[in-house]
This record gives C-alpha cells, structure tokens and sequence, in this order.
C-alpha cells in the first residue's frame, strides 16, 4: 500500500492557509486548496484568476499535474480538465516556494 499523507491543521485554516502551510491557498488569499485546479478563471481576493498545475507527461504516458508520478488527477485533454480523486500522496503538499522544493510545515504521514 502506497503512504498517504494529510495536514494536520486541516481544520484550522488561521494556520493552514499561511505562507508555511498551503502557500498557493494563502498566495491567492483563498481559505481551499485549489489543486490541481482548472483553466476556468476562479474569484480571488486578488481579482479574477486561472490557478491550476500544468499538466507534464509521466513516465506512463498520462499526463498529470506538474508531472507529479503518484498523483492520481489525470488531465482530459479534450475537456480540458483533470479526472480523479486526490489519493492523499503529499507530493503538491511538498513543492513550496520559488523552487518547489519546500514542504508544507503541517504535512503529516497517516497511519494505517
């Protein structure tokens, strides 16, 4: 069985969406995840925007967000938007910051 992560603030968005928590929430002053998002422009605090994960070919041939190989959101090309259910992996979770190289502050590993 693959890990599955998960916040642990989840229910405390004063903390969750903070700039060491969900930075893309809190760039755009929104109190959701958006991820992978879409091309529909979505209300922001910061005025009308398209907020979403490109879509990068994986090693499979499926195209998912960012590239990212264990995520399950797949990307329809003919309709434009991604397919699926989040299956917790915390991959999005861990790509922070101008590099994508830092992890949420509140990501947790779930137990079984």
């Amino acid at each position: 069985m693959k890990d599955k992560y998960g916040c642990s603030v989840y229910n405390d968005p004063d903390k969750r969406f903070q700039p060491d928590g969900c930075v893309i929430s809190h760039k755009f002053g929104l109190n959701y995840d958006p991820c992978p998002g879409s091309l529909k422009a979505i209300d922001t605090p910061k005025g009308s925007m398209v907020i979403y994960w490109p879509p990068k070919k994986c090693e499979d041939g499926q195209m998912r967000p960012l590239g990212i190989e264990t995520c399950s959101y797949i990307w329809n090309q003919d309709q434009g938007k991604y397919e699926g259910e989040c299956n917790q992996c915390g991959k999005c979770c861990m790509m922070g910051g101008k590099s994508q190289d830092i992890k949420c502050k509140y990501l947790v590993k779930m137990e079984d």
